[in-house]
């Protein structure tokens, strides 16, 4: 999805499209989601985060930061709704 680049690699134009994929779309899907499933104290997002999500060393610089970022929201995201009977999860796996 970045080529393997680094940061002195990625093009502006692969930056933004993979963080809008494996960022910003889904803190949009949560920001829609979630007042409907705190309204009935019950629904599960799951986030897909690769292996990239833990290690920087599996991918190039846009997509590991995309997918630690997505981590990073998911844990954001359930601290704060801890008492909301909401379930956070992410799968990881393979690149």
């Amino acid at each position: 999805m970045d080529n393997f680049s680094s940061a002195d690699g990625v093009t502006d134009e692969i930056w933004d499209k993979v963080l809008a994929v494996n960022l910003t779309v889904p803190v949009k899907m949560m920001r829609a989601v979630i007042p409907f499933m705190k309204e009935k104290r019950d629904g599960c997002i799951i986030n897909v985060a690769s292996t990239a999500g833990k290690s920087g060393a599996v991918a190039g610089v846009a997509y590991t930061a995309s997918k630690h970022g997505l981590v990073c929201l998911l844990d954001v995201v359930a601290i704060v709704l801890v008492t909301s009977f909401l379930t956070f999860l992410f799968v990881s796996g393979t690149t």
